[in-house]
C-alpha cells in the first residue's frame, strides 16, 4: 500500500464541510517532475456544543498529511511523506467551587511520522531505500498536576529492498532492515511529588529476508521465504523465521490457498483483551526482563470468484503464541521486573 503522488499536471483543491467536521486536500505540481499533496481535517462538534454544555461532547480529532514526490533524471523517484494526527478528550471532572480548584480529565493520543523513500529501477530490478521515524503517544491526566499517565512508542527504521525478476516465473525480494525503538511508560503526580512508574525500553532489531513468488505453471503460485531476526538493546535474541504460501487454481474461478510461518515481535501491546474496544494501547519493548514474543501460523482455505466483482473466501487457521505479556495486578511499584506476567495461548 502506497500513498498516491500529487497531481503532476495541474492544481486541484478538494474539500467537504459538514455539521461534524471539515476536510481539505490540495495537490499539484511544484516544478517539472515534482508534485505535492497536502490534506487536513478536523471535527468541531465540541465547539458547536460548548455554548450549551461544555461537557456534552468535549472531544475532537484532527489530522494532517503531506507528500512531495520528485521524478529523478535516472527514472527513479524520491518521495517525502509526513503525517500528524491527534484525538483529544478534555472533560471537566470537578467544577470550580469557593475555596476549591476544579479538576479536568484530559486524555489525548495520536501519531506522528515522517518517511523518505527512494526508488530506482536497475534494468529488470528495482532498488528501494526507506528511512522513517514514527511516534505514537498517549496520556491520561487529572489536571492540574494531580495524576498523569504517559506512554510513548517511537521507532526509527532504515530498510533496503532489492526486487529481482529473473523471468516470468519468479519475483524475488531480498533486503535488510534496522529498527530502533524508544518506549517510555510513566505514572506520576506533580502535586504529590510521587513517581509510581518509570519504565524505559530501547530494543533494536536487525533483520534480513528473502522472499520468492514463484509460478512453476499457470495454475500454481508458490511463495517460499525466510527471515533472520536479531534483537539487541537489553534482549539478546536471534532466530530464523521460515514462511511458505501457495495458491492452486483447480479451475479458473476456484483456488485452494494456504500459508504457514513463524513470526517474532520485539514490542508488546499491553491491554485488557476482554475489552472489545479501547481508545489506546500501551507499548513496551523486549529487554533483559521482557521476552521477544513468538507466534506460529498455519492457514488453509479456498477462494471462489462468483463474478468479476464478487468473490467468496473461506479460511481456517491455527495460531499459537509464546511469551506474550499481561499486566500483573499484584505489581510492587518498588520492584522492577514484576510489572507483567507471561501468558501463552492458541
Amino acid at each position: 500500500v502506497q500513498l498516491n503522488p500529487g497531481n503532476e499536471t495541474g492544481h486541484d483543491v478538494h474539500g467537504a464541510v459538514s455539521a461534524l467536521s471539515s476536510k481539505i486536500l490540495v495537490e499539484g505540481p511544484v516544478a517539472k517532475s515534482i508534485s505535492y499533496m497536502v490534506g487536513a481535517r478536523r471535527t468541531y462538534v465540541d465547539k458547536l456544543l460548548q455554548p450549551f454544555d461544555p461537557n456534552l461532547l468535549p472531544y475532537y480529532f484532527a489530522d494532517a498529511l503531506g507528500k512531495v514526490t520528485a521524478v529523478l533524471p535516472t527514472n527513479g523517484t524520491l518521495s517525502l511523506t509526513a503525517y500528524w494526527g491527534r484525538d483529544v478528550l478534555d472533560l471537566s471532572w470537578v467544577d470550580d467551587d469557593e475555596g476549591r480548584e476544579g479538576i479536568d480529565l484530559e486524555i489525548d493520543w495520536g501519531n506522528r511520522l515522517a518517511g523518505l523513500v527512494y526508488r530506482q529501477p536497475i534494468g529488470s530490478m528495482e532498488l528501494v531505500q526507506h528511512f522513517s521515524v514514527s511516534k505514537f503517544s498517549t496520556g491520561i491526566g487529572l489536571e492540574p498536576d494531580i495524576q498523569r499517565l504517559d506512554n510513548s512508542a517511537q521507532v526509527m527504521t532504515a530498510r533496503t529492498t532489492l526486487g529481482i525478476s529473473p523471468g516470468r516465473t519468479h519475483d524475488i525480494q531480498l533486503g535488510a532492515e534496522y529498527e530502533s525503538y524508544a518506549m517510555d511508560y510513566e505514572l506520576r503526580s506533580t502535586a504529590l511529588e510521587t513517581n509510581t512508574y518509570t519504565l524505559r525500553y530501547r530494543p533494536k532489531v536487525f533483520s534480513a529476508f528473502l522472499d520468492d513468488q514463484w509460478r512453476p505453471f499457470d495454475q500454481l503460485l508458490v511463495r517460499p521465504g525466510v527471515r533472520f531476526i536479531s534483537v539487541a538493546g537489553g534482549a539478546d535474541y536471534q532466530a530464523f523465521e521460515p514462511r511458505f504460501g501457495f495458491k492452486a487454481f483447480l479451475t479458473k474461478d476456484f483456488a485452494l490457498t494456504g500459508s504457514a510461518g513463524r513470526f517474532h515481535q520485539a514490542v508488546h501491546s499491553i491491554r485488557d483483551q476482554s475489552v472489545p474496544v479501547t481508545m489506546f494501547d500501551f507499548w513496551i519493548g523486549a529487554d533483559d526482563l521482557t521476552p521477544v514474543a513468538r507466534s506460529d501460523h498455519i492457514v488453509l482455505g479456498f477462494e471462489q470468484w462468483l463474478s468479476r466483482e464478487i468473490s467468496l473466501t473461506v479460511e481456517g487457521f491455527k495460531k499459537t503464541y509464546d511469551s506474550l505479556l499481561v499486566q500483573n495486578d499484584w505489581d510492587d511499584p518498588k520492584v522492577r521486573g514484576d510489572e507483567f506476567d507471561l501468558s501463552w495461548g492458541d
